[in-house]
C-alpha cells in the first residue's frame, strides 16, 4: 500500500532536515518507518547524507548504502573526512568495505587503506590524514591558497603545521594569527617544538595529552618524526568517554558494556548499576 503523507508533513520534514543538527537527524531517522525514511532522504544534500552516514550505527549504515544510488556513493564518500570514513569502514563487513573502496579515487584509497591497517586501539587508527602542512619559508599568500583548496573540515584547518623538506614536524601556527599577520613572513607566529604522539601509541596516551594540556588538536608522527596525521578534540572525545565509563563501571562493580558508552541507554546503565549492587 503506497505511503500516504500530506503536503504539510512533507514541508515539515524538509524544514527539519534543513535546520537540524546531524546527531538529531540520525536519531530521528532511526525512529521512522522505512517508507518515511526513504522519503525523507530525498531532502538531504550530499553533505548531509555523508554526515548522516557517519552518525548511524553499523546496521543502519548498511541499509543507507543499499538505499542510495550507485552514482551518489562516490560524492557522499568524498564528503567524509578521512577519520570519519575509516571509523565507518571499520564497522562494516569486509565485502562491503571492498565495494566502497572502489568508489574512492586511487590516491585517497591508498591513504584510507593505510589508516585501516593500523591496530584498532592505536593512535594511527584514530587519526585523520586531512590537515594543512607548509614549509617554514612559505608565504602567507601561499598558505591561504592551500586553505582555500582544502576539502578538510573546519576543525582540521584551525591549526596549520610547519614541516621541513623531509616532512619532519617543526612547529605549528594558528589560522587566527595568520589572518592578523601584516607581513608575508610566517616566522613570528610559528610555535616551535609542538607536542606530538606516534602512530603506534595507544589511544589512551593521546587522551591523556589532550586532558593534561587542554588541546584542540594533536599532530601524529611516525618513528622518524615525520607528520602523518592529526587527532582533533572530537576524535578523542569518545575515547575519553569510554575510559570514564570503564572506570565508573569497575568502581560500581558493573561489567563494562561491549557497546559504546554514548550508544548505551540510561535504562541499560541503570540496570547494570543495580545488578552490580546485588551481585
Amino acid at each position: 500500500m503506497p505511503l500516504s503523507i500530506s503536503k504539510a508533513e512533507m514541508e515539515e520534514m524538509q524544514a527539519f532536515v534543513k535546520h537540524s543538527h546531524r546527531v538529531d537527524l540520525s536519531a530521528y531517522m532511526l525512529e521512522l518507518e522505512p517508507e518515511k525514511r526513504a522519503l525523507m532522504l530525498r531532502f538531504f544534500s550530499k553533505e548531509q547524507l555523508a554526515e548522516l552516514f557517519a552518525e548511524l550505527p553499523a546496521e543502519d549504515k548498511i541499509n543507507l548504502i543499499e538505499s542510495l544510488a550507485q552514482v551518489d556513493l562516490p560524492d557522499i564518500l568524498a564528503e567524509l573526512d578521512s577519520d570519519e570514513l575509516v571509523n565507518s569502514l571499520q564497522e562494516l563487513p569486509s565485502n562491503l568495505v571492498t565495494k566502497l573502496l572502489l568508489h574512492i579515487p586511487e590516491n585517497r584509497r591508498q591513504v584510507i587503506n593505510r589508516l585501516l591497517n593500523y591496530p584498532e586501539d592505536s593512535v594511527g587508527s584514530l587519526m585523520s590524514a586531512d590537515y594543512i602542512a607548509v614549509r617554514k619559508r612559505a608565504k602567507v599568500s601561499e598558505v591561504l591558497e592551500k586553505l582555500k583548496m582544502s576539502t578538510a573540515g573546519h576543525e582540521h584547518l584551525n591549526t596549520i603545521f610547519v614541516i621541513d623538506d623531509e616532512r619532519r614536524l617543526n612547529g605549528h601556527l594558528y589560522l587566527a594569527d595568520l589572518l592578523r599577520l601584516d607581513t608575508e613572513d610566517l616566522s613570528s607566529i610559528i610555535h616551535w617544538r609542538p607536542l606530538t604522539v606516534t602512530t603506534g601509541a595507544d589511544q589512551e596516551e593521546a587522551a591523556k595529552l589532550f586532558h593534561k594540556y587542554s588541546l584542540l588538536v594533536l599532530p601524529v608522527c611516525d618513528s622518524e618524526q615525520r607528520l602523518v596525521g592529526i587527532i582533533t578534540a572530537d576524535d578523542i572525545f569518545e575515547v575519553i568517554s569510554e575510559e570514564i565509563y570503564e572506570d565508573y563501571a569497575l568502581m560500581q562493580g558493573m561489567a563494562p558494556s561491549e557497546n559504546s558508552y554514548l550508544e548505551t541507554s540510561v535504562i541499560t546503565l541503570a540496570k547494570k548499576e543495580l545488578s552490580g549492587c546485588f551481585s
